[in-house]
């Protein structure tokens, strides 16, 4: 019996009253009724077992009272404890909230340093290397001429192979002048800047499959975003994915301007992860430009799939 166990492990029992057992009969009107054991021990050593009835209303009526008791207490704590976490949460975003605009000023003014770092490189060579080189090839013009007139044809024939050079090392450089800073981003626009920038491809093999429009509004740093990408996109079609073809198109639809950069070969993106600081603003640097801007930039590349590279930025 529950009664013998309770002597036996010297416990408490509670539980609902079966109200159906014959020892209950006479509480059969009384309702559910909280039936409890408590064993009591007596100064002669022998326990005696005390047995209670409560109405379980009674009882579920003083559980309520004590929670209201406790309750204000309880929302009491919590309140306090918001009170104390809240200056915390609020310091927290605060610190994040700088950070991040520190990051996004750190990105803008290194971006700045390399276009002013390009501009000024493309200058120097411009007025220095590139006009020497001219000099050196009109000389070398002139004296495959006097040669020729004086009939001594292997001088001028080493003359005029001297000056064939140079004007190949001046067109290699002329084309690495417009990688470096494309004049024609500014003067031209971006459509005429992306024409200049695929034209090299062709020399190499590659057939460039070009669709842009006439013209394309976005500020100064938007276009210079969007021609880095499409650079950097180019450049690893070039030099990584040894690609046939590639197909470039860009998209002005008003609220925002895509480009989209594909080729039919890919490459591995945690490769270009590990090799885009080499010399030259990586894709990865430039997806953190595409969200500081208020667009996206989405890498999708596997080998042996193709690359597609595809960026979204408002136009205003």
């Amino acid at each position: 019996m529950d009664e013998q166990q309770v002597l036996r492990d010297n416990s408490v029992e509670a539980e609902l009253s079966d109200l159906s057992a014959p020892e209950n009969r006479f509480e059969r009107d009384q309702g559910r009724l909280l039936e409890v054991y408590l064993p009591v021990p007596t100064p002669g050593g022998d326990t005696l077992l005390f047995e209670t009835y409560s109405r379980y209303s009674s009882v579920t009526a003083n559980a309520g009272a004590m929670w209201r008791q406790f309750l204000p207490i309880t929302l009491g704590a919590l309140l306090l404890l918001q009170l104390f976490q809240l200056p915390l949460a609020w310091s927290t975003a605060r610190r994040l909230d700088t950070s991040l605009r520190e990051r996004e000023g750190l990105l803008r003014r290194a971006v700045e340093a390399t276009d002013t770092e390009r501009r000024r490189i493309a200058r120097d060579l411009h007025d220095g290397v590139v006009q020497d080189l001219a000099a050196a090839n009109y000389s070398l013009v002139g004296a495959r001429a006097q040669a020729a007139a004086k009939g001594h044809r292997g001088e001028a024939d080493a003359l005029d192979g001297g000056a064939q050079a140079l004007r190949r090392g001046i067109r290699s450089l002329r084309t690495l002048l417009v990688e470096i800073y494309p004049p024609s981003l500014h003067r031209a626009g971006l459509p005429a800047a992306l024409r200049d920038l695929l034209d090299p491809l062709g020399g190499r093999g590659i057939e460039v499959r070009l669709q842009v429009p006439d013209s394309v509004e976005l500020d100064d740093a938007r276009a210079e975003l969007v021609f880095r990408v499409a650079q950097e996109a180019v450049r690893n079609v070039a030099e990584h994915s040894a690609a046939g073809a590639v197909d470039v198109r860009l998209e002005a639809t008003g609220a925002t301007v895509a480009l989209t950069v594909a080729d039919g070969i890919g490459f591995d993106a945690a490769r270009l992860a590990d090799t885009s600081a080499g010399g030259h603003v990586g894709l990865l640097l430039l997806r953190d430009l595409a969200r500081t801007a208020g667009g996206t930039l989405e890498i999708d590349s596997t080998p042996g799939r193709g690359t597609r590279v595809h960026l979204e930025v408002p136009a205003t």
